[in-house]
């Protein structure tokens, strides 16, 4: 039943169904699991949890493809809930119930999704007790929600080998891009899924003469700029966020605000309502734009918590009083909201973001209408910070951030501007019915997605291989749009020669080129093999010069590195003003803070772009944009509580003699020992604030004992 791993280690061994992959992953998890235990290396458990959970995937292949060649049978029984008490019974302990993790890393057709329905449980009849144990306690993924599920970061549905897949490989000065020498585990054979567009052939005859190649770049149709032209940074900026929305975040707020102050006051629960809640008033979208330009200044000076920023000393920020009181800004930071709770009918990916939804179609709809974007756009991946519980949490080597929240972007390929946005929230079973101009596989569905609006005016696409496949080129062609990016050789309709082609095979700097008639293929090793895939590009090749020595790069190469960075272009932006605090408890509102920071990036973009606008830096505009809410939406009252001023009757009773001794202020109500803290007067005229439990009993005045004492009784000027 078992198989020794090696003669040294006897009792290290493995049921007889697990490969040798499997055992290689699980030696490498094995070796980074103790190398983290001694050095305590953040990269070395990264790297185990990346092992782990990419064994619990391969440990299920490997377990079908064990089960299958069995002569065993798989009955599909409504069978009662398993035992949870430890031995129970052997029919409890061999019937288990399967889920899918929701990972990206699955493939969007596997079998049992077509077979059975996600809520059937399984039993396996006449298997062997160790491939039982090992299938309760290691192949059982989590079911899809748990807050605890960790997904990693895989290609959508090609199952990419998780060792290659982020392997980076230099590509000339410019850009890095990813090695295309990746290993796919299952090819996806239901590439199109429901009705395919009828001028879309999945025929592919390559050819070696790419002389005969007939692919040629499209006519860009429409003229790139602003739709509208201002010189003000406000006057943009308020074009993004307009009142419709700002009225709407308003009555979501103060609805989720007297929500939970209701609770307090409700008497089952009989319960005090805080000090700190009796200060809410309800906000207004006036209120809202001043909360804008604090975030906005805040930016500019990060500090580790937000009570800094109202603190006195050397390091004060008077202004930030001047707008907004503490208090209320913390109260508006916790009960900020954009949708009321959701009912029970809304389910998977649409149950995910509801908390969001409304500012995610405001914000992408608004980045849609008001630029044109130039011809070259660029699609890639981006990596919101984000270390909490949250079953669509991602693992990502290759990024800064490495765990946080995905999210699919179109963005301009020479400025960074963001077009088009769509998060991540795991695999959403829901839409795979649901094909997109016909194709029902996941990475085609996200692409199309992405580009609604952007198709048949004459764009060029660049992306990677993660998203680029061939028969989603061909469609993009076919509906004038060029297409640009690497793409794996172990895809799907990719020449046998391109595929069998080893490292050793080709020489630095050469190349070899292969089309179909409207897409053409290049093969070119620099460090390592890579392949670009390409709708205009012959194969030309011009000359650089890597590492002091001249060697030719083929054309489509230098495109490609020109134009990807796109997303990345806008991620580096961004990061120079950091909105999204890194202790921010709900993750909606993070979402939300990086597309306000998003949406102030492409105001200055659309700035720079209009004839009208004078040269200021990136630092600049933004300054602009929040003076110019505060000119048109401030206001220089604080509302902090006042002491009680002077009338002027009392004037002329502090300058008179008389008994002028100190008394204590009034009790506070329901106590019989505490008293009222009010705010001296003496000290209110020097721009102070001291509170202080005694006062004058003939003038009625709240007073330090001392010298604010002396100098209210005998000073004409109390400003002085």
């Amino acid at each position: 039943k078992y198989v020794p791993l090696r003669k040294s280690k006897p009792s290290r061994s493995y049921p007889k169904w697990y490969s040798s992959a499997l055992i290689k992953i699980v030696r490498k998890k094995y070796k980074a699991h103790q190398r983290w235990k001694k050095y305590g290396n953040p990269p070395d458990y990264d790297e185990f949890t990346l092992l782990r959970c990419r064994e619990r995937r391969v440990q299920k292949q490997c377990f079908n493809n064990f089960t299958s060649n069995c002569q065993t049978s798989v009955v599909k029984q409504n069978i009662g809930k398993p035992s949870s008490r430890g031995r129970g019974n052997l029919m409890a302990r061999r019937s288990q119930r399967i889920h899918d993790s929701g990972s990206e890393g699955e493939s969007d057709v596997d079998p049992s999704d077509d077979e059975y329905d996600d809520e059937t449980q399984f039993e396996y009849i006449n298997l062997p007790r160790n491939i039982v144990n090992h299938l309760r306690h290691d192949i059982i993924l989590r079911e899809e929600g748990d807050d605890l599920d960790l997904n990693v970061s895989d290609p959508l549905d090609d199952g990419f080998d998780m060792e290659d897949v982020f392997v980076d490989t230099e590509i000339g000065d410019e850009r890095v891009i990813r090695d295309e020498s990746v290993v796919i585990v299952q090819e996806d054979t239901n590439v199109l899924g429901g009705q395919i567009e009828p001028d879309v052939s999945d025929v592919f005859q390559w050819t070696e003469d790419i002389s005969s190649f007939t692919g040629k770049p499209e006519t860009y149709q429409r003229n790139p700029g602003p739709a509208f032209i201002s010189n003000d940074p406000a006057e943009i900026f308020l074009k993004i966020w307009d009142e419709d929305i700002m009225g709407l975040i308003a009555s979501e707020t103060n609805k989720y605000a007297r929500h939970h102050i209701d609770q307090y006051r409700n008497p089952d629960i009989g319960s005090t309502l805080p000090k700190y809640l009796e200060k809410w008033v309800d906000v207004t979208i006036q209120v809202l734009y001043q909360f804008y330009a604090i975030l906005i200044y805040m930016s500019f000076c990060p500090r580790s918590k937000f009570q800094q920023y109202w603190e006195r000393g050397m390091l004060e920020m008077p202004n930030f009083r001047k707008t907004m009181s503490r208090d209320k800004f913390m109260l508006i930071t916790k009960f900020l909201h954009f949708v009321s709770d959701m009912n029970g009918s809304v389910h998977g990916h649409a149950r995910k973001i509801g908390k969001i939804a409304p500012i995610l179609d405001h914000c992408t709809k608004k980045f849609s209408e008001l630029y044109v974007p130039t011809q070259h756009l660029s699609l890639d991946e981006s990596l919101l910070l984000w270390k909490g519980n949250l079953s669509w949490r991602q693992c990502i080597r290759s990024k800064a951030a490495r765990f946080g929240m995905k999210s699919f972007e179109l963005c301009e390929a020479t400025t960074g501007y963001l077009l088009n946005y769509k998060l991540y929230t795991g695999k959403d079973k829901s839409t795979h019915s649901e094909p997109v101009h016909g194709f029902a596989n996941s990475t085609a569905k996200v692409v199309l997605q992405l580009l609604d609006g952007y198709l048949d005016v004459g764009h060029r696409l660049v992306m990677d291989n993660w998203y680029n496949q061939l028969v989603l080129t061909r469609y993009l062609k076919s509906r004038r749009t060029d297409v640009l990016g690497t793409i794996s050789r172990k895809r799907k309709y990719i020449p046998q020669d391109l595929k069998d082609l080893k490292q050793n095979q080709v020489a630095r700097g050469d190349s070899i080129a292969r089309h179909c008639g409207d897409i053409a293929l290049v093969t070119w090793k620099d460090v390592k093999l890579v392949t670009v895939v390409s709708t205009y590009h012959q194969h030309q090749m011009v000359p650089v010069i890597r590492a002091g020595v001249p060697m030719e790069k083929p054309i489509a190469v230098q495109e490609y590195n020109q134009y990807m960075g796109g997303v990345d272009l806008k991620d580096q932006k961004l990061s120079m003003f950091p909105f999204e605090r890194k202790r921010c408890l709900k993750w909606y509102i993070k979402v939300f803070r990086r597309l306000f920071n998003t949406s102030l990036l492409n105001a200055y973009i659309i700035y720079t772009k209009s004839p009208l606008h004078r040269l200021c830096s990136h630092r600049e505009f933004r300054q602009k944009v929040a003076e110019g809410l505060l000119a048109r939406f401030g206001s220089n009252k604080v509302h902090n509580p006042l002491p009680v001023l002077p009338t002027s009757h009392n004037q002329i009773l502090r300058l008179q003699p008389g008994d002028h001794f100190p008394t204590s202020t009034d009790l506070l109500p329901g106590s019989s020992t505490k008293r009222r803290r009010m705010n001296c007067a003496r000290c209110k005229h020097l721009k102070k604030r001291s509170q202080v439990r005694t006062m004058c009993s003939l003038c009625q005045a709240p007073l330090c004992l001392g010298k604010c004492w002396s100098d209210y009784h005998t000073l004409e000027n109390l400003k002085t």
